[in-house]
C-alpha cells in the first residue's frame, strides 16, 4: 500500500467511486509533494507562516470530509433510483 493509499484510508476515502478515486489520488500526490515544502516552511518560517499552514491543512482535511460525504450521497441516490433515471447534470446520470 502506497503512502497516498494509507493517507486516504486513514480518512475513510478508500471506497470512493472510480472517477472520484482518481481525482483524490491526484490531489493526495500533489499534497505529498507539498509536504516537503510545508516541513521546510515550518522549520524556517515565522509564526505567521506556521499558523497559515495550520489553517490550510485544516481546510484540506475538511475537503476530504466533504468529498467522502458527497460520494456517499451520490451512492445512496443511485441506490434509491435504480429503476428510475434522474439526471442532474449532463455528465451525471443517476
Amino acid at each position: 500500500m502506497s503512502k497516498a493509499d494509507k493517507y486516504l484510508a486513514k480518512r475513510g476515502l478508500e471506497s470512493l467511486d472510480t472517477d472520484v478515486q482518481k481525482q483524490v489520488n491526484n490531489i493526495s500526490a500533489v499534497l505529498a509533494g507539498n509536504g516537503l515544502m510545508k516541513m521546510g516552511t515550518l522549520l524556517t518560517g515565522s509564526g505567521k507562516d506556521s499558523a497559515e499552514l495550520g489553517y490550510l491543512s485544516a481546510l484540506v482535511e475538511q475537503n476530504w470530509i466533504i468529498i467522502k460525504q458527497q460520494d456517499e450521497v451520490i451512492k445512496l441516490m443511485k441506490k434509491g433510483n435504480e429503476n428510475e433515471k434522474v439526471s442532474f447534470r449532463n455528465d451525471l446520470v443517476l
